[in-house]
């Protein structure tokens, strides 16, 4: 019997097609697209393992993911290297990494991840309802418009199904770091509920996270490239492994800030944003 990379059904004999998800093999396109750097996952799989601001961000996710009430099959479009779906898939049995870079499925299969599809989401043209969870993580930032990305989660999440986002918040935020990573904007509470309900999704939580990390993003990165400073070409790979005092006292904040987080609070603000929302649950798989 063969399993279906995406969402772990059966994959039927005569059509090559997934009975559950309609997930065809001959649909998978890889694309990197003009919306992320071309040596991005290289330079980020470098950093990720070792990155505090990585390790900070899974747990807040993993936070959410599990106050959610999020169920399979998960999907993890755009989700890079795999960092987060390989350690999702610890978690649950069926989730699968749509990446349309072929250097970040490589990367990612290295890791241990099991169900990888190197793709974008809506070549792959799976049934409406199919899909329990949808995680877009530092993804919508990257598109002029991110509404026929949402549209077609929308299309695909079962009725009550959940989809989950990161993004960078606040414009004065912005510096040389979202030039090279290809950003189109960064996001506010505001903007980022507008942008989700304008898809058709029912927000149930948002919030901010890495707060202290404001004022160094601040000092550090945007005031430094309003001024001239600043290389756009690359990322800092030295942001992402701070140690001595400044680690001590940072890795004690993002403790505090997880603590709230794991009770329930939403917190008003952050240098990141994250939110879920949910397809209606009264509403009827499209045809």
């Amino acid at each position: 019997m063969t399993l279906c990379l995406v969402c772990a059904g059966q994959i039927q004999e005569v059509s090559s097609s997934c009975a559950t998800c309609g997930f065809l093999q001959s649909r998978v396109s890889a694309q990197t697209g003009e919306d992320y750097p071309a040596d991005g996952s290289s330079q980020i799989y470098q950093i990720e393992d070792r990155s505090f601001w990585f390790r900070h961000r899974h747990s807040v996710i993993s936070e959410f993911f599990e106050q959610s009430d999020c169920t399979g099959p998960i999907l993890d479009v755009g989700g890079g290297n795999g960092y987060e779906t390989l350690r999702l898939q610890e978690q649950v049995s069926s989730v699968c990494l749509i990446e349309p870079s072929p250097e970040g499925c490589r990367n990612a299969s290295e890791r241990g991840v099991r169900q990888i599809v190197c793709s974008n989401l809506e070549n792959l043209r799976l049934k409406s309802g199919s899909i329990g969870t949808i995680l877009l993580l530092d993804v919508i930032e990257h598109f002029d418009d991110p509404q026929p990305l949402l549209r077609e989660c929308l299309r695909i999440l079962r009725p009550g199904g959940v989809l989950l986002i990161t993004v960078p918040a606040y414009g004065f935020l912005w510096s040389h770091e979202d030039i090279y990573a290809r950003h189109k904007r960064r996001y506010n509470i505001r903007s980022l509920s507008n942008t989700i309900q304008l898809a058709g999704y029912e927000i149930e939580r948002i919030s901010g996270f890495f707060q202290s990390l404001i004022l160094p993003i601040f000092l550090f990165r945007a005031l430094r490239w309003r001024l001239g400073f600043g290389n756009p070409a690359r990322t800092n790979e030295q942001d992402h492994q701070k140690n001595g005092i400044f680690l001590t006292v940072l890795e004690k904040l993002l403790a505090s800030e997880r603590q709230k987080i794991a009770r329930g609070s939403n917190l008003f603000w952050g240098a990141s944003l994250i939110s879920v929302a949910r397809k209606n649950p009264r509403e009827e798989p499209a045809g």
